[in-house]
């Protein structure tokens, strides 16, 4: 009975955190869309806040195109508004980052991009430059937050070699043989209801959550396939990994058996 009065009062903790943790999230992104429309809206009306105004001369500024630029601006800054909210709110329903994720990469790589093209639209002085900087600014953005984000989606290499457990990637671990209590595999992962410190987009989980009785565990999942080998430390830290096949996961504990018999 006390066991089960002290799992409830953790699930409730576990849920107050959880709910407090996307109220900010949320804050923080409906604070970031009103922002973006305010300044949309504003520039229609006062031009001059444009960090490039002064890039067009006084003919360009005067021209059609150059409103007609504007409200593409506006346009372009509510549009970004709207996608970022929608994703932070399919997030929360589907409680999965990837459409959170999605938003704000399409934020990252698309909204700076429309804007150089559009600024090619009203100058033909400037169309090639703008050009230039719209495909370079996309192709480098691209590149910096795929190489932020592909590690994070593909599995750690596991291995043990020279008395040494080896989990490559990010949350990965390095572990002595004295630090290993066993190497088992299990086929179920305990079910958490709160990410502690890591990362999480759909089936994949890295880093570190927290289960509904209020163990704090350590994922290294790739998706949802089982077995998972189940590594215990002797400092009571528990692993879960799913990145080798089953194969793989009794040869990897035939090696570490191997060696301390």
């Amino acid at each position: 009975m006390c066991f089960q009065k002290k799992a409830l009062y953790l699930q409730k903790t576990n849920y107050k955190i959880k709910t407090m943790e996307h109220i900010l999230t949320l804050g923080i992104t409906l604070f970031t869309a009103i922002l973006l429309v305010v300044c949309g809206t504003s520039v229609v009306k006062r031009p001059s806040m444009l960090s490039n105004y002064n890039s067009f001369t006084e003919e360009e500024k005067a021209s059609p195109a150059f409103k007609t630029y504007l409200k593409r601006v506006r346009n372009i800054m509510i549009g970004t508004a709207v996608i970022i909210v929608a994703g932070q709110f399919l997030s929360m329903l589907t409680d999965s980052e990837i459409f959170f994720i999605i938003s704000i990469l399409l934020m990252c790589i698309g909204l700076p991009a429309s804007l150089f093209y559009c600024q090619a639209k009203v100058s033909k002085r400037m169309y090639r430059k703008s050009l230039i900087y719209a495909g370079f600014f996309l192709v480098i953005s691209s590149v910096v937050l795929g190489g932020l984000l592909i590690p994070s989606l593909q599995g750690g290499n596991v291995s043990y070699e020279n008395n040494t457990l080896r989990i490559s990637g990010i949350y990965g671990a390095e572990l002595k043989k004295d630090e290993i209590k066993s190497i088992t595999k299990v086929d179920a992962i305990p079910q958490v209801n709160l990410r502690t410190h890591g990362f999480g987009l759909g089936d994949i989980r890295k880093g570190f959550f927290r289960t509904v009785d209020g163990k704090i565990v350590h994922f290294i999942l790739t998706s949802n396939n089982l077995p998972v080998l189940h590594i215990s430390t002797t400092s009571g830290e528990n692993i879960y990994v799913n990145t080798l096949d089953s194969k793989e996961m009794d040869e990897l504990i035939q090696s570490f058996e191997k060696e301390n018999n």
